[in-house]
């Protein structure tokens, strides 16, 4: 019973961070850079993308990109401690 919960914990994973990938893939989640005027820093970090088409799929996705953004939300936040900074401004 132990090993049959393990290895099926072990799948959720695997299947929940291939999720993250496709996400990434299909740019429902990308790494965003922005300026903190007041503390003069650069931040770069994850969030949901922006799609720039002016029809339904444009719209739906535009929906849709902050509810997968929260559904990832750890990993993102795990990709932030990896991948994200802050530096500042020169």
């Amino acid at each position: 019973m132990r090993r049959k919960l393990s290895i099926l914990a072990a799948a959720a994973v695997l299947v929940y961070g291939f999720g993250y990938g496709v996400a990434r893939w299909r740019k429902l989640i990308v790494m965003q850079e922005y300026l903190l005027k007041e503390q003069r820093l650069v931040v770069r970090r994850t969030g949901p993308g922006l799609d720039v088409r002016d029809d339904w799929r444009g719209r739906f996705k535009n929906g849709a990109n902050p509810v997968v953004f929260f559904c990832y939300r750890p990993l993102s936040s795990l990709e932030d401690f990896v991948r994200g900074s802050k530096r500042p401004l020169r």
